[in-house]
């Protein structure tokens, strides 16, 4: 999945950048015989997040 938006409010102990974000992440659900999710496993890449709103510097291209 990708996830984007707008950092307009407090994060992680930071004010606001006002600055967008553009992610991938995965989700991982595992579905009970009732069809309810009974466990849920999400995986975000915080680290290209944190880059994008300037907290961590971003490192040379790969």
């Amino acid at each position: 999945m990708r996830y984007t938006g707008t950092n307009r409010g407090a994060f992680s102990g930071m004010p606001a950048t006002g600055k967008s974000v553009d992610v991938q992440l995965v989700d991982i659900l595992r579905l009970g015989d009732d069809g309810l999710v009974h466990e849920h496993w999400g995986v975000l890449d915080l680290m290209t997040m944190m880059q994008q709103l300037g907290v961590v510097p971003a490192g040379p291209p790969a």
